[in-house]
């Protein structure tokens, strides 16, 4: 995950912040950016305004602070409350499925497409 200047890089319970490991269950608090355990959960919190909380296995959770509705673009959406423009690619085109919109947002890894279509 990217943050303004600050990458944030997570396997399961192995954290790093621009390189350097975060000790697990040690909070970090650096230049506006912050990693805390919550529970089982590792949660980043961005003075940028957008907070990323996982679970070390599957589940996200993305809040963005109100003062970005309208601001946003990627996998969380553009925040606008409009379902019309909830899959914009980078592209700027409209994905017509979930799949198709995911995988043009993806890092590429080769592989790890996601069928877009019945299979």
């Amino acid at each position: 995950m990217t943050f303004g200047t600050d990458t944030v890089e997570a396997d399961g319970r192995n954290v790093s912040v621009n390189g350097a490991a975060v000790p697990e269950g040690r909070p970090y608090l650096h230049k506006g950016l912050g990693v805390t355990w919550p529970g089982d959960w590792v949660a980043v919190a961005s003075s940028l305004g957008v907070r990323v909380a996982w679970d070390r296995d599957l589940a996200v959770t993305v809040t963005a602070e109100p003062e970005l509705r309208g601001g946003t673009s990627g996998l969380c959406g553009t925040y606008t409350d409009d379902p019309a423009d909830d899959f914009v690619r980078p592209d700027g085109d409209i994905a017509a499925v979930a799949a198709a919109f995911g995988n043009a947002w993806k890092v590429p890894v080769a592989g790890t497409e996601v069928p877009e279509g019945p299979g």
